[in-house]
């Protein structure tokens, strides 16, 4: 806790106060790599206090101009000196060139900006452009390990997720689609997108955890789409659901199976975007189990994959991963998130009908002597993400 609140106040210190310390790469690296391992969600009692350092590395990567290629332009005040000279003044370096730091700096902000966007509402995430993919290309020309197939399966999986329409928080947006083209093709065209940027990752890559986990993230963002349709105004009547449903199904339980793989001892160093691809796991489940469809069966649903068991298990694991990476204070990591958890769980029991795992009386009020909804810190620092804005939305 003090390793971060000595990094919170450089960071303020670097930023805001010393007017004589210009940003770098360094920094920026500095912060993302806070941003993903920082726990900033779960140690914070303001959750806007991530969005705040994210556009604190949105900021760094725009007065860096990391985001764009140099342009010479002639509309900025003419200063003496050669074409190198107008490059160190705008890139703080004699070569112009973006080297391959640069260009995976500006990347992973992508990715991060993206990720926390999703998980809060009050922040947009950088943009695509043109020369991000033109990052891409060079990085995946001059790979200097495998960590970069890596690192690129996310950009690309993250980019697919951000193109879709924010359908779990608006339930309006499909209707802003073209009216003329089925909904099936939407869903179609991006199952694909998918599947071709799969195919486009090196086999010894796709396998890996962190590159499935990226790839059902993407599914779950289409799978959210499809369950967005189903409670929207504007249904498509051509829209035939069970296919993708079941889809959603699918996806939700692979994404839940690739979670349990992680070791105890590496909880520790789950990051932010594993966090949050774990959170909309449960969001589409949840979603999933209470949906009234007439073709629609929640029983099975809950035979397949059940949420309370789910959280049980994520609850029971956390427990025993304190034990074996994680420091003995009262207010860590694995605390703070037993404490939140514990807070999703009861209140999925509640709606779900189902208390078993706890040790809960199912006439239990949630809010009563357990505590769990008492405790303003768990339950508010999800207010802004998916408890309160999404799945209550999906119990009224």
């Amino acid at each position: 806790m003090s390793l971060f609140r000595e990094i919170r106040r450089t960071v303020a210190q670097r930023m805001m106060i010393d007017n004589a310390s210009e940003p770098n790469i360094d920094l920026l690296l500095g912060l993302l790599t806070y941003l993903a391992w920082g726990n900033e969600q779960l140690l914070s009692n303001s959750p806007k206090l991530l969005s705040r350092f994210t556009h604190m590395a949105m900021t760094i990567v725009f007065d860096l101009r990391l985001n764009k290629p140099l342009h010479l332009n002639p509309n900025l005040l003419p200063k003496q000196g050669d074409a190198s000279d107008r490059a160190h003044q705008l890139t703080g370096r004699a070569d112009a060139r973006p080297t391959l730091e640069e260009r995976r700096a500006v990347l992973g902000c992508f990715v991060m900006s993206s990720t926390v966007a999703t998980y809060l509402t009050n922040i947009d995430a950088m943009q695509w452009t043109e020369y991000m993919e033109q990052c891409v290309q060079v990085l995946n020309d001059n790979k200097e390990g495998p960590l970069d197939d890596l690192f690129l399966a996310q950009v690309r999986f993250q980019q697919l997720s951000q193109s879709l329409p924010p359908a779990a928080w608006c339930y309006e947006d499909l209707a802003k689609l073209d009216s003329k083209v089925p909904v099936a093709f939407y869903f179609k065209a991006l199952e694909s997108n998918v599947q071709r940027t799969m195919a486009a990752i090196p086999p010894q890559a796709q396998q890996d955890g962190v590159v499935l986990a990226a790839k059902y993230y993407a599914q779950l963002s289409i799978c959210e789409m499809a369950l967005s349709q189903l409670t929207s105004t504007h249904f498509n009547v051509g829209f035939q659901p069970l296919d993708a449903l079941y889809s959603c199904l699918n996806t939700v339980k692979l994404a839940f199976d690739q979670f349990f793989q992680i070791p105890f001892s590496e909880y520790v160093g789950v990051s932010f975007p594993i966090f949050t691809q774990f959170s909309r796991s449960v969001v589409v489940l949840y979603k999933l189990s209470v949906l009234e469809h007439p073709s629609w069966d929640v029983g099975l649903v809950r035979s397949t994959v059940d949420l309370n068991r789910i959280l049980d298990r994520l609850l029971s694991n956390v427990e025993q991963a304190r034990h074996v990476g994680f420091d003995e204070t009262d207010d860590n990591i694995a605390t703070r998130t037993i404490k939140i958890f514990t807070a999703v769980r009861l209140w999925c029991g509640s709606k779900l009908g189902a208390s078993a795992g706890l040790g809960l009386d199912p006439n239990m009020d949630p809010g009563g002597e357990y505590g769990a909804f008492e405790d303003s810190s768990a339950f508010e620092a999800l207010d802004d993400v998916w408890l309160r804005e999404i799945l209550s939305s999906w119990s009224d």
